[in-house]
């Protein structure tokens, strides 16, 4: 089987100091899904799946498979836990500050042919990271007990081309400094005995109206109907007295879960193909979600942030959906809070981008997916040349969409109103590359799978013109693509 880089090449980067060098062998693909692959190749925790589907429901170019942890990072305040084969230890200090340190401290090898994502550190960070940005009162309300930040850097990763039909195997092979033949040759091994796992068979998953269950399991949620009303009031009373001119309310729902999480993430890509869906499994919980929305991206230097606000529901017929759209476009209230949120992605991309490079290359489109439609405007600038992915990311974090603008107070005004800590939602989930690429997603149209029960979370942007019942509807309406897969996955007691 061949593998790059070839024997010569592996000992001169080998020669040069590095601890970790990228095998990788290419095979044609016509035969396998990243969903067949996850199955056969995969197991234990630590293990992701990201793939994307464009507008149009084209297939993005990449999808990403990894498993078998180098380092697992876990932090929750300033408390850092970096475990790998050979114990665990603790820093404390700016978690995520400490988990670019231990990306670089890797040392692995650059191979520029295999950009824009080789290999890095992919999982989650929580909304409550902000604390680490922003001065706020002490949290308060029920937790999940999920870590703020959670990474794995896998030793194995799998990247599906859709475009060239081709799957790329990434091992990382750890250079043994009195051996690299010996090195490079049991790093073959490995990549062939993963290959050999391709014959692996898997069934199909049986279509909805062929599966027998009981009722779907009984839902509930910490705030009802007019609690959440109340909440869109008073957050209107600090947008009247000019405290912020936006806020993101949100509420959470959460159901007893007996069925399978990766069965729900199949179901869920299906009924809802997103730009950013992800399988996070991981020690103690699941995460699944089809997030419509980049936090940000960064590829050789270039920033991409996307904000979406402004939503309508579907339409029942194609008529409808085409009314249902001139409808968002039209709307003065929907058109305002978009630019709001525009200008506060403008602001916080100058603070990190070269004068003059930032440009809107795509200004309210309307993008449509399963249950609900968006307003859409497209961000780009070229990254300071002194500044890395770690300062992008705390320049835009959390997403003004899932906060408020002006950001500070809207955060503030989230801590006094919402009954519980957000924890998932809000945050990001994406890759941190070894080449200093990276890519988030907003976690929002996400299920946690915790215990055994399923918790999602969904939210309003509120301006001085929201009408509270409506701002309601918005919730359930973004939250029904999540429901129907949790019925249709098992959430009622299906096997």
């Amino acid at each position: 089987m061949p593998v790059s880089p070839e024997r010569e090449r592996f000992r001169e980067l080998a020669a040069a100091g590095y601890r970790y060098i990228p095998l990788y062998s290419e095979l044609l693909n016509d035969a396998e899904t990243p969903v067949t692959l996850f199955v056969k190749l995969t197991k234990g925790t630590g293990r992701f799946l990201l793939e994307s589907v464009e507008q149009g429901y084209q297939r993005s170019r990449y999808s990403f498979i990894g498993w078998h942890p180098l380092l697992t990072l876990k932090a929750t305040g300033s408390l850092l836990t970096v475990s790998e084969k050979e114990g665990s230890f603790q820093i404390n200090g700016e978690p995520l500050a400490e988990i670019y340190q231990q990306l670089s401290a890797l040392r692995v090898a650059p191979l520029p042919e295999l950009d824009p994502f080789f290999g890095g550190a992919v999982g989650y960070i929580g909304y409550d990271y902000v604390r680490q940005i922003y001065q706020l009162p002490p949290p308060t309300g029920p937790v999940l007990g999920m870590p703020d930040l959670y990474w794995v850097v896998p030793e194995y990763l799998v990247r599906f081309d859709h475009i060239a039909h081709r799957i790329t195997i990434i091992l990382l092979a750890r250079v043994d400094t009195n051996d690299f033949d010996g090195a490079y040759e049991q790093a073959r091994r490995k990549l062939t005995r993963i290959i050999d796992r391709f014959d692996r068979k898997i069934r199909p998953v049986p279509l909805p109206n062929t599966l027998k269950g009981e009722k779907p399991a009984t839902r509930t949620t910490l705030l009802a109907r007019h609690q959440f009303v109340d909440l869109v009031e008073r957050a209107k009373e600090h947008i009247q007295a000019g405290e912020v001119k936006q806020v993101v309310l949100s509420q959470r729902i959460s159901q007893k879960y007996s069925g399978d999480p990766f069965l729900f993430y199949r179901v869920l890509r299906s009924l809802n193909p997103s730009p950013y869906l992800f399988y996070l499994d991981f020690d103690g919980f699941k995460l699944a979600g089809s997030s419509p929305e980049t936090m940000v991206r960064l590829t050789d230097g270039l920033v991409t942030l996307k904000p979406i606000a402004g939503t309508r529901p579907r339409g029942a017929t194609a008529a409808e959906d085409r009314r249902l759209r001139q409808e968002l476009l039209a709307d003065e209230k929907e058109q305002a809070e978009h630019q709001i949120l525009v200008d506060l992605g403008q602001q916080e991309l100058n603070r990190v981008c070269q004068a003059g490079s930032i440009r809107a290359t795509e200004r309210m489109a309307v993008e449509s997916y399963s249950h609900v439609m968006h307003l859409v405007t497209t961000l780009q600038g070229e990254l300071l040349p002194s500044l890395s992915g770690y300062d992008l990311l705390r320049a835009v974090f959390p997403a003004g969409t899932l906060s408020g603008a002006p950001k500070k107070r809207a955060l503030e005004i989230i801590e006094t109103l919402e009954p519980l800590r957000r924890e998932f939602y809000g945050g990001c989930v994406g890759y941190l590359g070894f080449n200093g690429n990276l890519d988030t997603c907003i976690t929002i149209r996400t299920v946690l799978f915790h215990g055994r029960k399923a918790h999602l979370q969904v939210g309003a942007g509120i301006v001085a013109a929201s009408d509270p019942e409506k701002e309601y509807e918005e919730t359930l309406n973004k939250a029904a693509a999540l429901l129907t897969a949790l019925e249709q996955a098992g959430a009622g007691g299906w096997s």
